[in-house]
């Protein structure tokens, strides 16, 4: 049984589901604890590589702002939508690149500067961010 996925035959997948969410607090803290990081400019990327299996998700993404960086609880749901719209847009190449190595990933995207930038500036920060892991995978 082939899992459905085909990066040839299938047009750019825009949505971000609920299976391709990392929600699991264990699963969290073991990328947290065992994976690697990445780190491009005031994007920090945690991940954790793992053998695919054919009934998980190729890739799951979790996005994190801490408090320590902003006290007010709308200016990190600011930052974590802007971030889950830049990971939305570009995830197709990175969920290509894993389906091809037959790999699964787990990601943890945290924002760890005191500013707030602009989308535009904020995507192309995520955007280099994602090609180093595509490069490091």
């Amino acid at each position: 049984m082939t899992s459905g996925f085909d990066p040839d035959k299938v047009k750019r997948p825009l949505s971000f589901n609920s299976n391709e969410r990392l929600k699991s607090r264990l699963e969290i803290q073991k990328v947290m604890k065992q994976g690697r990081r990445i780190r491009q400019g005031p994007v920090s990327v945690f991940f954790l590589s793992k053998s695919y299996k054919e009934q998980e998700p190729v890739v799951q993404a979790a996005f994190s702002v801490p408090k320590r960086r902003f006290k007010s609880a709308s200016d990190r749901n600011r930052i974590k939508r802007r971030l889950r719209e830049a990971y939305r847009l570009a995830k197709f190449d990175l969920i290509k690149s894993t389906f091809e190595r037959k790999k699964s990933l787990s990601l943890l995207i945290v924002w760890s500067d005191n500013s707030i930038l602009s989308y535009i500036n904020l995507k192309n920060e995520l955007d280099a961010v994602i090609q180093r892991l595509q490069e490091e995978l």
